[in-house]
């Protein structure tokens, strides 16, 4: 698994990949069947990090209604994106703040052990 934060109209996103399916958690590696990223909006403070994912309704429901036209496959169970970097930049940028687009966030606290 592979992470890579980037900027994109004032919010942070984390761009994530597997490059091995092979091994890891079976919910993680069956969303990544094709070697694909996974864009979440991330909000970092010293002792919380909170992740959001798009919605893959919402994102199907924008491209079966034909309001954004973005290049994409229909597989059996959902819709793969297929756009270039750029057209998935300019989608990422024009819904970044749209909490329509997001799933609820999982929150990851830090937590201090004493040995």
């Amino acid at each position: 698994l592979v992470g890579r934060v980037t900027e994109l109209n004032g919010f942070y996103f984390l761009d994530l990949s597997v490059f091995d399916t092979s091994t890891g958690n079976d919910n993680l590696m069956a969303a990544h069947q094709f070697p694909v990223h996974t864009f979440s909006r991330i909000e970092v403070d010293e002792h919380n990090l909170s992740i959001e994912f798009f919605k893959s309704d919402w994102i199907q429901s924008l491209i079966e209604g034909n309001r954004v036209r973005i290049k994409h496959e229909k597989t059996e169970e959902s819709i793969l994106i297929t756009a270039s970097t750029n057209e998935l930049r300019k989608f990422v940028e024009k819904y970044s703040d749209d909490e329509e687009a997001f799933e609820d966030p999982i929150s990851l606290s830090k937590t201090y052990e004493s040995f």
